[in-house]
Formats: structure tokens, C-alpha cells, sequence
């Protein structure tokens, strides 16, 4: 006995801004899998984030220089910023941050000034500390792409910051299989700075847009 193709339908179990928990079914049998891993690597490979790319201190040239007025070691700061995830409600690919310090002071995200269409989602995040002789000036490029980003191309006293620009922390999956269809149960993470359902639907429209193109082009050829 052959069954017809399903009409899959997405049921949410519980979501936030940072995860989701949902399934899709009914899944045919055996299609589960394939459609699961696919996913997964979807939503791995290609969701757009932002992401601090490079840094420029005033009067610094290198990461492993030393930084008057600070506490720390320069490598650990550096550090802390590739941990840093913004919020952006444009479409533009980069953007200049900045951050100006002088005297003692414990520093944290919030400190850093943004466009107004930026929000730092981790705005009580430790950056460093800073003496009674600091007087200091970031600026920092947060740039928008996949995966990890080491920039080469850098103007002069940019230092670059090799960053994983992808929001998504965590994706799993659990296959319910029953007599005639499956069920496909989607847990997904995200670092803040896009929420999860948005994540999984941008996933799916890039991969049937992908599909239908190559679809497409193998209707017109010969």
C-alpha cells in the first residue's frame, strides 16, 4: 500500500527570544533523517550575524602590546569581544563602534557606543579595568556574515579578530517514528541577537529557495 506525499505542518511547543522547541509532522517514513540533518546544517552553515571583526586602540598596533591604563592582559580582552552579540534592525553589512575611557573604571558592554539601530544583547558583559592613568579609544568593526571571519584586508592599526559570526549556539533533534509517518522534534539555540523561530524560518526559506532555482535549472537544460 503507497501513501501520498504529506502536508507537513510545524507545531511550537515553547519558545523565547533565545530558544525554540518544535516539531514538525507528519514526516514521511524514512524522510525524516535526511530532512533533520539538513537542517541542522542549514541553520549551522548559513544564518547571518554580527560580530566585532577588528579593533583599533589609539597608539596600539598588535594584540600582544601592552595597553597603558589597563589592568589586564591585552589578549584576554580581546577575547571578550569575539564573546559579544548584537542585535541589528537594519540591512547594512558593517558598522563603526567606538569606546572612550579615561581614569578607573570597571568596563562592560554598555559602555560601548552604537548606532541606534544596534543593541548589545549582553549589555552587563565584562570587558576590563582601567587605572587612574588611562585614556583610551576603541573602535571596533562589527561586520555581518556566516561562520568564522579572520579579516587580512585591514586598513592601518586594525587589529583583526578571528569571530564565528554564526548566532546559532545549539540545534538538535529527536525522530518519533509510528506506524505510517514520523515526527521530527527540533530543539534550537541562539545567541540573542536573533530569535530562534526567525532563525529556523530563514533556514527553511533559503533551503527550498536554493531548491527551487536548482529546479529551475534543470528544467531548462538540455
Amino acid at each position: 500500500m503507497t501513501f501520498p506525499f504529506f502536508r507537513s505542518q510545524w507545531k511550537i511547543l515553547s519558545e523565547d527570544s533565545r530558544h525554540l522547541e518544535a516539531y514538525i509532522t507528519p514526516v514521511e517514513k524514512n524522510f525524516s533523517l535526511s530532512f533533520a540533518n539538513l537542517l541542522r546544517k542549514t541553520l549551522f552553515l548559513s544564518t547571518l550575524g554580527y560580530g566585532i571583526t577588528a579593533v583599533r586602540i589609539r597608539g596600539i598596533s598588535s594584540e600582544f602590546e601592552n595597553i597603558p591604563g589597563l589592568m589586564e592582559d591585552a589578549f584576554q580582552i580581546f577575547t571578550r569581544f569575539k564573546d559579544l552579540s548584537f542585535l541589528v534592525k537594519s540591512n547594512q553589512s558593517s558598522y563603526l563602534l567606538s569606546l572612550s575611557i579615561k581614569g578607573a573604571k570597571k568596563v562592560y558592554a554598555e559602555d560601548i557606543f552604537c548606532p541606534s539601530e544596534i543593541q548589545i544583547v549582553q549589555k552587563d558583559h565584562y570587558l576590563f579595568t582601567t587605572n587612574e592613568h588611562a585614556d583610551l579609544f576603541l573602535e571596533f568593526r562589527l561586520e555581518c556574515g556566516t561562520g568564522y571571519v579572520h579579516r587580512t584586508d585591514l586598513g592601518k592599526h586594525w587589529i583583526p579578530i578571528e569571530t564565528n559570526l554564526n548566532p546559532i549556539e545549539h540545534v538538535s533533534y529527536k525522530i518519533h517514528p509510528y506506524s505510517h509517518y514520523e515526527e521530527v522534534f527540533f530543539h534550537i539555540r541562539t545567541n540573542g541577537s536573533i530569535p530562534a523561530r526567525k532563525a529556523l524560518c530563514d533556514a527553511l526559506k533559503m533551503f527550498f529557495e536554493k531548491s527551487e532555482s536548482m529546479l529551475i535549472s534543470l528544467n531548462k537544460s538540455d
